[in-house]
């Protein structure tokens, strides 16, 4: 049980640096597409008024882009996070059944203990009276 939740928290882990990677390539790309979309516009043959709106709406749209992409990842850690906390009190509910189970199984062997020695000191006793009650009638 605890091996699985350790391998889940790995793999959970390999996602997230996925997940990270994924960011990152994102990122580059919104740069690069922005420097491309730049080097275009100023390259264009176009007045320097048609070439500022230009600019002006291509970084916002980027920005919108990278805005959405940072969205989406914040949402994706969230939702992870919350799976790795479910897990989590997965795993501590189950080990927390067996050790209550356990402790009652422990708690039932030392009943059974407990009665059986009280038999045995009561036998004991017994016996030795009846040895008694046979000295005494042999005097």
């Amino acid at each position: 049980m605890l091996s699985e939740f350790f391998k889940n928290k790995r793999e959970e882990q390999k996602r997230k640096e996925r997940q990270e990677s994924a960011k990152k390539i994102a990122a580059g790309s919104a740069i690069g597409a922005t420097i491309g979309t730049i080097a275009g516009i100023l390259l264009a043959p176009q007045s320097g008024e048609e070439t500022r709106k230009d600019i002006i709406e291509k970084t916002s749209e980027i920005t919108e882009d990278v805005k959405n992409a940072v969205e989406d990842g914040v949402e994706a850690t969230k939702e992870m996070q919350e799976k790795i906390v479910t897990d989590i009190k997965v795993v501590i509910d189950e080990f927390t059944e067996k050790v209550n189970k356990e402790y009652d199984e422990i708690v039932e062997l030392e009943n059974e203990i407990e009665e059986c020695v009280k038999d045995a000191i009561e036998e004991k006793i017994e016996e030795d009276e009846s040895d008694i009650e046979d000295n005494k009638t042999k005097e």
